[in-house]
């Protein structure tokens, strides 16, 4: 009995000591994900973490990402499918949410929905309401505090390639919501509105505005599907009466084809930061195209300054370079060249403001500097103030 509690023994051990070997074993220098021998067709599958027993995405011994039926996927799917017959964007009926390295189908109990993912808890710059998690940036209240920046959660500006804003059915009357919708730069912008009831009669306003498109839909609009060259889109609503409203679907869709360079497009959601001209303090280069959109928190206002404005071209016309000053909300537009003396400021009406630096490719100058921040409302001058046509809205942050 003894001898044979020994050969156990030795023979457990001897396991041990081979499973050791193997997780330690040395990998070929390709290999970057783990391997299952040291030669260089027996590297891991990319989706791998912490080894495998062979090079496809079923053989992982632990998933970087997520399983899903079996093989190790980088996410769960899209939210969205496009529909080669309908031509529309429709929502995927197989699409699950990322839960731990599982995906389901909903969220467990007394989890959170964060983006495409459930989490315990609501990450920083997110704050809970309901089962969800919704970001607030640097206005997230308190433990037990109130704070009126996020007391409407109609308002926000949200960072998920796709979403759905529904606001047919919620309590709307006597409020005006603004809901910035946020993609990565060079993407397109699919998105699908239904079930539109809005009474212009009324004084009731629907209005989408992007880049270069801004439209206003009422109630005859039943059904609108919009292809969009653009990286940001404000929806703003404002309703009268209780209950009116709109189902819009939305998707930031990669760029196909050759993808260029979007180095200089920046979206900044941020209530401080900085940006600058390509290459400066060298000189930039010809032909330059950048965006920045810049969105700070609700009821506060953008500050932009420059502490170098040095382009090609003459004001008022501008016909060379120039840096564009848009606010979407407001539809005002106004252009910038030259040399401008330092520190250049704007100051903006509402929390949005689009910059648009183009060059041409004759001279290049300097080009620019400049850093931004979320300030307060001036004194004695209301949040939410008329503008002068009938066609544009009051800001509603």
């Amino acid at each position: 009995m003894e001898a044979k509690r020994w050969l156990l023994l030795l023979l457990f051990v001897g396991l041990a000591s081979a499973d050791h070997s193997s997780e330690e074993q040395d990998c070929h220098e390709e290999c970057t994900n783990g391997c299952f021998g040291p030669g260089p067709e027996e590297c891991c599958h990319e989706q791998c973490h912490e080894g495998c027993t062979d090079s496809t995405d079923v053989g992982c011994k632990e998933c970087r990402t997520v399983r899903v039926d079996g093989t190790c996927q980088d996410s769960c799917g899209p939210a969205f499918i496009y529909n080669e017959v309908t031509l529309e964007l429709e929502p995927n009926p197989e699409f699950k949410f990322q839960h731990g390295q599982d995906c389901v189908e909903k969220c467990p109990k007394f989890a959170f929905t964060e983006g495409f993912r459930c989490v315990d808890r609501c990450s920083p710059g997110y704050r809970p309401e309901g089962d969800q998690c919704l970001r607030c940036g640097w206005a997230c209240p308190k433990q037990g505090e109130v704070n009126p920046l996020v007391s409407d959660q109609c308002d926000g500006v949200k960072q998920y390639e796709w979403g759905v804003i529904n606001r047919k059915n919620s309590p709307t009357g006597n409020v005006t919501c603004t809901q910035v919708l946020i993609g990565p730069p060079g993407s397109t912008l699919k998105l699908k509105l239904t079930d539109v009831d809005i009474h212009n009669a009324i004084d009731e306003k629907l209005v989408l505005v992007a880049d270069e498109y801004r439209q206003s839909f009422d109630r005859e609009t039943y059904a609108t599907t919009l292809d969009l060259q653009t990286s940001a889109l404000i929806v703003q609503h404002r309703t009268v009466a209780t209950g009116n409203g709109y189902i819009l679907a939305y998707n930031f869709m990669p760029p196909e084809g050759e993808v260029t360079d979007h180095g200089c497009d920046q979206v900044l959601t941020t209530n401080s930061g900085s940006f600058k001209s390509p290459g400066y303090p060298n000189k930039y280069r010809a032909r330059e195209h950048c965006t920045y959109h810049i969105i700070v928190d609700p009821g506060m206002r953008v500050e932009v300054v420059f502490e170098r404005l040095y382009l090609q071209g003459d004001e008022p016309a501008c016909l060379a370079d120039k840096m564009e000053v848009i606010e979407p909300i407001l539809n005002t537009h106004v252009t910038h060249c030259g040399r401008k003396k330092p520190p250049f400021t704007i100051i903006s009406k509402t929390n949005c403001l689009v910059l648009k630096f183009t060059s041409d490719d004759s001279r290049n100058f300097k080009g620019y500097t400049a850093t931004f921040k979320a300030v307060e409302v001036p004194e004695g001058e209301k949040e939410d103030f008329s503008v002068d046509t009938e066609e544009d809205l009051p800001p509603a942050f």
